[in-house]
């Protein structure tokens, strides 16, 4: 008689135990975060870059007042394209503009390839390419 009841008494576990563990609704994948910076930080970065790199191959002066000149030009020149641009108000990839910056920096300076170089840095580091969609 004994054995009856501990039948139905693990028979019933196993099947509040079954119930139990499947009534737990699997959680939705996790949403993949990107890095990211604003429009406004990613053109100080991109400007900087820019006039590192004319100061690095003796385009511009290296004094103050020549590097400050050359980011004002450059600012005025890259706010034109990132304030044009409705995707820039989600910001600007984090990643990507690192990638735009280490492009700047690896750009030579001779004329050879420097078209090339200037073409693919332009492409990587415009806000078609850098805004998040």
């Amino acid at each position: 008689m004994k054995t009856i009841p501990t039948v139905v008494l693990i028979l019933s576990g196993s099947v509040v135990a079954a119930a139990c563990s499947a009534s737990h609704p699997t959680p939705p994948p996790a949403t993949a975060l990107t890095a990211r910076v604003t429009a406004a930080d990613a053109v100080n970065t991109i400007a900087s870059a820019r006039c590192d790199r004319e100061t690095r191959c003796k385009t511009e002066s290296a004094d103050t007042a020549s590097v400050e000149r050359c980011r004002i030009s450059e600012k005025r020149d890259l706010d034109k394209d990132f304030g044009d641009n409705t995707d820039c108000a989600n910001g600007v990839s984090q990643d990507e503009l690192n990638n735009c910056v280490a492009k700047l920096h690896a750009e030579g300076c001779g004329a050879v390839g420097v078209v090339t170089e200037g073409l693919q840095t332009s492409m990587a580091c415009g806000s078609g390419h850098l805004c998040m969609r």
